[in-house]
């Protein structure tokens, strides 16, 4: 009995103990957190001016030769209590200024973690993420979920499924008429708009293009039916194999109204994979693959340019990127980019649309980082596509920065 009572007592003290320093953590963590990025860069390449653009899709990739303002975002998260926190962020680059997210995010009704606000639609691992080592976006990213990822207004929950290994499930539903959306309903002009629209290297004159996936014309750019809003799922899974190796692998998909027709969709389905290997203290190889692919439905269309018959468009591709950090200031690694489609309205269309044709990327990379929060990118792009009259040779000499609290986006 004596025994049972001492157990008892040292049971309670240790839990009167950790309850204590669990309040004094949270007394002393700070309520509001904040975090400066950012990124620069120089480069040249052989490539012509447009060429370079339309090679370098994404919002915050650098599109020409000289000097690049990529990224300038500030980050503010106001932690409520333990569970629950508020995150806005502003971005900026040489050109634009703007929100990068609003949101609410709480576990207060466990298991379930709710996001309401504006927010990036949690497709991949890439989706509205700046890169960390790469200076670009890869080429598929930036073709079927836009340069600066797939946006929008909505509600997501997420729960951690109850099985051995770490598992969670996610569940979005969004406006599907956000710019960023370039897939659904944002981007691009009506067709009465009074503003012409061009294609990167498209001889408008042989093809009518107009501004929607694939020169498809624009039908509509809103809908009020909840059938047409953005669903996004996503199941992400993680196993540690080894006490240094654990894998990541994760399938995603994304369904709502585009603009081509009254009634049509855009289906995005994607999966991805990542292992990371602890070699040693100082040493570390990382493997990251994803493959996306789209199907955009077409209406029939006629008007006095063009008549097209009922279409599915269906654009695929993937990267897989290979980082092995030799020295705890020292990473290189080298990227593929892949980018394809099966179809087009008219005959030869493909090749000369720079978001549609076939085209390939090699990056090779060297990263130092001096200090912590600072990094400097050397990284070379090959770049091998149909719409560009011959191969491109790029290089990129970057600057990165983070300073502030570690927190997530």
């Amino acid at each position: 009995m004596n025994y049972l009572l001492i157990f008892l007592s040292l049971y309670l003290y240790a839990s009167f103990t950790d309850a204590h320093e669990q309040q004094s953590i949270e007394k002393d963590k700070p309520n509001l957190q904040w975090q400066l990025e950012g990124m620069i860069s120089l480069g040249t390449s052989s490539a012509e001016a447009d060429e370079l653009t339309a090679l370098q899709s994404g919002a915050h990739d650098p599109q020409e030769t000289g000097f690049n303002l990529q990224n300038i975002e500030l980050s503010v998260d106001f932690i409520v209590d333990t569970k629950t926190r508020f995150s806005a962020a502003l971005q900026a680059d040489d050109e634009e200024f703007g929100l990068e997210h609003l949101y609410l995010e709480t576990t207060f009704y466990q298991p379930l973690a709710l996001k309401i606000g504006y927010f990036a639609a949690d497709f991949g691992l890439l989706n509205a993420h700046h890169t960390e080592n790469w200076l670009d976006y890869p080429v598929i990213n930036a073709r079927l979920l836009g340069g600066e990822g797939t946006m929008g207004t909505g509600l997501q929950f997420a729960a951690k499924l109850p099985v051995y290994w770490q598992s969670q499930l996610s569940f979005a539903v969004q406006n599907a008429n956000d710019e960023t959306a370039v897939s659904f309903l944002g981007e691009g002009h009506s067709h009465d708009d009074e503003e012409s629209t061009t294609h990167t290297h498209v001889d408008t004159t042989a093809y009518p293009f107009y501004d929607g996936v694939g020169g498809t014309p624009i039908v509509r750019t809103r809908s009020n039916k909840i059938k047409d809003l953005l669903y996004t799922v996503r199941l992400n899974n993680q196993w540690q194999l080894l006490p240094q190796l654990a894998l990541d692998w994760g399938l995603s998909g994304m369904m709502g109204a585009n603009r081509a027709g009254e009634t049509t969709k855009t289906y995005l389905y994607g999966t991805d994979l990542t292992l990371n290997w602890q070699l040693n203290e100082q040493q570390r190889l990382t493997w990251q693959t994803e493959w996306i692919q789209r199907h955009f439905e077409v209406d029939a269309y006629q008007d006095t340019t063009i008549s097209i018959q009922d279409n599915t468009l269906k654009d695929w591709g993937f990267y897989s990127q290979l980082l092995y950090q030799f020295h705890p200031q020292w990473t290189m690694g080298v990227r593929y980019d892949y980018a394809s489609g099966d179809k087009a309205l008219f005959s030869g269309q493909r090749a000369q649309d720079s978001l549609r044709s076939d085209r390939f990327r090699i990056s090779p990379l060297l990263m130092w980082s001096p200090l912590e929060q600072i990094a400097i990118h050397l990284q070379y792009n090959y770049d091998d596509a149909d719409f560009i009259t011959e191969s491109a040779h790029t290089v990129w000499l970057g600057l990165s920065w983070q300073l502030g609290a570690d927190h997530d986006d």
